[in-house]
């Protein structure tokens, strides 16, 4: 495929993406209210600021609209895109974001909370491919009458086998993740060839890497999972971690000795060196590094699509922390560390 028209449109979205000196102006507001008042003068935001106001301006009413700007930058892209193979392994993206409102709306109803979701977002984030009834989606008032209500979707007999054995919430999260893993593996032998496979195998590759280190922190911090349990929770598709390394990290039985482990890997002396940071911040860094140095390297690959879409993602994070930040006082220069980009 030739990708220089699609990359003339990436190049003019990126030119639209929040700068350092915009996330600063941010951060300096005194209340959430004055930061969405700012974000009008971002034409990527002025949509989503039309649909909030003082009463709901709590985190999880944000972060769902905040993905309404993210999908509509895709599906520009996904339209603009001519093949229809990269089109189809492109649709992966889809299937990621509406797990992740399937998993969003999962955590509301384990932990008691209201929908926060509108039918139009939900009719907008879930499109129609999935056949989701949404406005029963959206009534689902315990995980039991979410699952069913999944009835005739590729999710239904996943999630209601999953739940029968372990009603676990934990666990319903673990294997839509996993399916979507294997979803997009298979898109990708299928679909993808040539230079693009080679960027994508080893892009994602490294994704999965730091998914499954990221994994194997949660579970020892805040869990007691035997090591058998936690093998099969893990993405089987590595990068740069061998078997031997993943089992000891598995079987390691504090922090300390996990960290130990750790910094032996590929890993290790992005992790050592920045021992300070949330372990997600750490996997910003890495992962920025690996898109960046494939974008510099050639524009005729799927390398600019890739790009964009993660730096939209992490612009997204990035609104967010600040939002969090302001609603808890911290001052503007403990809100812009937390405030990761790659400026290029």
């Amino acid at each position: 495929m030739d990708y220089r028209a699609v990359n003339s449109k990436i190049k003019a979205m990126k030119s639209r993406l929040l700068t350092y000196s915009d996330y600063h102006e941010l951060a300096k507001s005194k209340s959430v209210p004055e930061i969405f008042t700012k974000l009008k003068n971002f034409h990527t935001y002025k949509k989503i600021v039309v649909n909030l106001n003082e009463n709901n301006l709590h985190r999880g009413n944000i972060e769902n609209n905040l993905t309404l700007p993210l999908m509509d930058d895709f599906k520009h892209i996904y339209n603009f895109v001519p093949d229809f193979k990269l089109k189809k392994y492109l649709s992966a993206f889809f299937m990621r974001n509406e797990i992740n409102i399937l998993k969003s709306i999962l955590s509301m109803i384990y932990d008691k909370k209201d929908i926060k979701y509108a039918l139009y977002e939900l009719n907008f984030l879930l499109g129609n491919k999935l056949n989701i009834n949404t406005k029963k989606l959206a009534a689902s008032s315990s995980i039991d009458e979410f699952i069913n209500n999944l009835k005739g979707t590729k999710f239904y007999n996943l999630l209601y086998e999953t739940y029968n054995q372990f009603h676990s919430l934990f666990k319903l999260e673990i294997e839509l993740d996993l399916y979507y893993y294997s979803y997009l593996q298979k898109l990708q032998r299928k679909y993808v060839h040539g230079e693009d496979k080679k960027i994508l195998d080893r892009i994602q590759g490294i994704k999965n890497d730091l998914t499954n280190i990221n994994l194997i922190y949660r579970i020892k911090k805040y869990y007691n999972f035997d090591s058998a349990s936690i093998f099969s929770y893990l993405i089987p598709n590595k990068c740069k971690l061998n078997s031997t390394e993943i089992s000891h990290m598995i079987k390691s039985n504090t922090i300390d000795e996990l960290k130990k482990v750790l910094y032996k890997t590929y890993y290790g002396k992005l992790f050592a060196t920045n021992e300070n940071l949330k372990i997600e911040r750490i996997t910003y860094i890495c992962l920025s590094n690996e898109y960046y140095k494939f974008y510099l390297r050639g524009s005729n690959n799927i390398s600019g699509i890739m790009y964009l879409l993660y730096l939209k993602q992490l612009e997204l994070s990035n609104i967010t922390s600040i939002i969090e930040g302001v609603r808890y006082l911290l001052p503007e220069k403990e809100i812009l560390k937390y405030i990761y980009i790659k400026e290029a």
